[in-house]
């Protein structure tokens, strides 16, 4: 009888501990819910308090946007003056490696002209 009463006791804890991580799991996720819902509130309170103030916001904002656009056409003018030194360096640079070309080519040309013109001396010792 009292093996019983422990078993079916045991039972009961068992079913019990069950309902209380239900519970528990069930107490989480309800205050995840509120901590979303909580974010949310402070979101629209925010957005509710910048209502009344809508054409003033805009101005800022405006001139906030202008102010930007001014440092963006700075910066790109800023730029420029970078660039255009660092454009002709290149050009002439490019320009000198080319010359060096040309003239390696005319060198080359150059040579093969004189051993062409060696060849035909050689030729003409050889037959004299």
């Amino acid at each position: 009888e009292t093996e019983a009463l422990v078993a079916g006791g045991a039972r009961e804890i068992a079913i019990l501990k069950d309902k209380t991580r239900q519970m528990e799991a069930e107490l989480t996720s309800t205050e995840a819910e509120f901590a979303s819902l909580e974010k949310e509130v402070v979101v629209k309170a925010k957005t509710l308090e910048m209502l009344p103030k809508a054409a003033e916001n805009v101005s800022k904002l405006q001139e906030v946007v202008n102010a930007s656009a001014r440092k963006l056409e700075d910066l790109g003018t800023e730029w420029e003056k970078h660039r255009l030194p660092l454009i002709s360096q290149l050009r002439s640079q490019r320009n000198a490696a080319s010359g060096r070309k040309a003239k390696c080519k005319a060198m080359v040309d150059e040579m093969k002209k004189y051993r062409i013109e060696m060849q035909a001396m050689a030729n003409e010792v050889r037959v004299k």
